[in-house]
């Protein structure tokens, strides 16, 4: 990782802070320092001051802090919100954000009426449930929203700018949590944790042959076109895409760094899939100017990566085949000879668990992936970069997506530890256990991590990744997974979506009731009834009843089922619990 010279120290964030709290301000005083900020609870004025014991006058309280992150605005007032407890992760200061608490400016919350207040309960609610998502991450003296290369490519004077100021705005959860208050003066922002979502690693890994290096994951997940599953589909007008995360895998030793990025993204098409009670509800193309959005996109990402090869998982037949004919017709039609297109048809090609065959499509890229090779720096001078990015995608970017991934890692990390010189030839890692279940175990927890925070569950085909096999048990596993994820992507993710957009600052309050909506009658209690007739049959079987009487019960029960199974059918989309509130900017395709 980037470490921060000596000329760079006052411009580090600090470890630890204490809150104090006063009737008029919040006051930030950083450890035992005499540098403090103050939060102005009656202006919002936010401004570093001097000498903290001038206004530290009637204390209520005071709290250990790790740092502030922003304040968000709810229907009461601004609120600060603040880290109140971090895990260290590895070695090196970055930490994993484990709890959170947001202090209000307002002293009360008298003016507002009383359906406010509860509106505003839900909003500081479902704002804390997506803080509590797995897992947001922080760190005082590493830059860890920016690659390895991309840190080596910045000017002079990047370092020397504040951590906030300088870090990756695509990566950086609390951006929208910096208003004017705080910009306003540049030494407020010395104060500010940038704060990515994603997931981090770092292991010491220690080969057989008795050499050793420090292994890091880091998937930085983009704020851009944020959201849910079934909420947050495609691309957007402007090419920007939903659950986008770069992944960037990092070896160090002694004098010795190098690093291999990898992104992921939906496909970049105007596209959506409306949750509707049913499991797989099908991909639809939304009507626009999709090639002008394919272009948009991957001229973004050759921008910023390089060369792209595209790597499509999805079915190429069935509701994911219009969505990989619509891409291949837009690619041909933009031409850019810097964008490979792979398809892959995942399922077809590993039925039967016959994951081996994945081994075809590492084969056919690998030609390119020795082309583009990886970052590599030696005593701080630079010996080669990476000059392309495999992008893969299968429809939710997930689980096929997280398995693929793992392999272009793994035939990366081989060619890392030759260039560090830890191997003498890639055979000797065939007999390293050691090395083998740290790195499947490590892309497996990505993978979760990645998956939870956009379906709501661990990654499917995880078992995989972790052991190299496809088991029974693990096709079980997945099935329990599969199963939640249908009720959070129908029944609690609308909800989940409103959080992210109130903290990405997406939406505006106040619109609409945040509330769930109040179903009829009828429609509320037709789930149930099912239910009391299915179990009522069940319980007439188990008793062993063969007469006719279970004849004419039949009469009855199967157009009562049917009736209801239809009412439900047809009420459907008043079962979805869909995002309530309003957004602005580009958020539909």
């Amino acid at each position: 990782m980037h470490e921060e010279n000596t000329t760079l120290r006052r411009m580090k964030l600090f470890d630890s802070y204490i809150l104090h709290t006063t009737l008029e301000a919040y006051v930030l005083q950083a450890g035992n320092e005499n540098e403090s900020l103050l939060i102005d609870r009656i202006t919002g004025e936010v401004k570093p001051i001097p000498d903290p014991q001038k206004v530290l006058q009637n204390v209520k309280q005071s709290k250990h802090v790790f740092g502030a992150v922003g304040t968000i605005q709810l229907l009461d007032s601004a609120h600060l919100l603040v880290i109140t407890s971090r895990t260290r992760i590895g070695s090196k200061p970055v930490y994993r954000i484990d709890g959170w608490e947001m202090f209000p400016l307002a002293r009360s919350d008298a003016h507002l009426t009383e359906e406010q207040k509860i509106n505003n309960s839900t909003y500081k609610q479902i704002v804390m449930q997506v803080l509590n998502t797995p897992y947001f991450y922080y760190s005082t003296q590493l830059d860890i929203t920016h690659s390895l290369q991309r840190l080596n490519r910045t000017s002079s004077s990047f370092p020397q700018m504040a951590f906030f100021s300088r870090a990756d705005s695509r990566f950086v959860w609390n951006q929208s949590l910096v208003d004017n208050s705080w910009s306003s003066d540049n030494r407020a922002l010395q104060f500010l944790i940038p704060v990515m979502h994603g997931f981090y690693a770092s292991e010491k890994v220690r080969l057989a042959n008795g050499k050793s290096f420090e292994w890091t994951i880091i998937s930085r997940r983009s704020v851009q076109r944020a959201g849910t599953r079934f909420n947050m589909r495609g691309a957007d007008s402007e090419g920007n895409v939903a659950n986008f995360v770069e992944t960037e895998m990092i070896v160090e030793t002694a004098k010795e760094k190098s690093s291999f990025v990898q992104t992921r993204g939906s496909i970049p098409l105007l596209w959506e899939q409306v949750p509707d009670l049913r499991y797989k509800p099908p991909p639809t193309l939304v009507s626009g100017k999709q090639e002008e959005v394919v272009k948009k996109h991957f001229e973004q990402q050759i921008v910023t990566y390089g060369k792209q090869v595209m790597i499509n998982l999805i079915d190429q037949k069935g509701p994911e085949h219009a969505l990989g004919m619509e891409l291949a017709r837009c690619l041909q039609a933009i031409s850019n000879p810097q964008v490979r297109y792979e398809p892959f048809d995942f399922h077809k090609e590993c039925k039967g668990m016959r994951y081996d065959r994945l081994q075809v499509l590492i084969d056919r890229v690998a030609s390119a992936q020795d082309a583009y090779g990886f970052y590599f720096e030696k005593d701080s001078a630079v010996k080669c970069y990476q000059l392309g990015v495999f992008r893969t995608n299968c429809i939710d970017c997930l689980d096929r997506t997280n398995v693929v991934q793992s392999l272009l890692a793994k035939r990366s990390l081989r060619t890392q530890l030759l260039a560090h010189d830890v191997i003498s030839s890639v055979s000797e890692l065939d007999n390293d256990p050691g090395l083998e279940a740290v790195f499947r175990n490590v892309w497996a927890d990505n993978g979760d991590a990645c998956s939870l925070q956009y379906a709501g569950t661990g990654a499917l085909k995880s078992d995989y990744t972790r052991t190299g096999k496809r088991s029974i048990v693990g096709a079980l596993w997945d099935g329990w997974n599969s199963s939640i994820r249908y009720y959070k992507n129908n029944f609690s993710d609308g909800q989940r979506q409103d959080g992210i957009d109130l903290l990405l600052g997406n939406c505006r309050m106040g619109l609409k009731d945040p509330c769930a909506n109040q179903l009829p009658p009828d429609v509320f209690l037709a789930p149930l009834v099912l239910l009391v007739l299915l179990v009522l049959l069940l319980l007439l079987l188990l008793m062993g009843e063969k007469d006719r009487s279970l004849f004419f019960v039949l009469l009855l029960w199967i157009p009562s089922v049917s009736f209801i199974a239809l009412k439900i059918r047809s009420n459907r989309m008043q079962y979805i619990d869909r995002p309530r509130l309003k957004r602005h900017g580009s958020f539909r395709p």
